[in-house]
């Protein structure tokens, strides 16, 4: 950001916020009046701002939570599918022994 013809009605903070998908940015300076009446110019050391790090969270946050919802079905349906073959394994033995009752009987 550049000032140009400062004067003394120019006194007051300024701030620039940058923001993105990703990242939220923010500087903001002062211009002052010196004791000698000129003016000064104090940058603030702030660079970052709060919202930047919910930002990063959420990023990194939601493809964890996904891949764990994701495993946790995935581990369903297996549970699921080896009730089935077990309990089709279980009709099946129990259908030949009862094959094998009646035709020995």
């Amino acid at each position: 950001m550049y000032i140009k013809n400062i004067t003394a009605k120019d006194v007051g903070e300024y701030r620039c916020k940058i923001e993105n998908i990703c990242k939220i940015a923010a500087v903001s300076t002062a211009v002052y009046l010196k004791e000698d009446g000129t003016l000064g110019l104090q940058p603030d050391n702030k660079s970052l701002t709060g919202d930047e790090t919910l930002h990063l969270i959420i990023k990194i946050v939601i493809p964890i939570v996904a891949a764990i919802i994701i495993f946790i079905v995935i581990a369903i349906c297996r549970c699921c599918y080896k009730r089935c073959k077990k309990k089709k394994s279980r009709r099946q033995s129990q259908t030949d022994r009862i094959k094998y009752s009646q035709c020995s009987g």
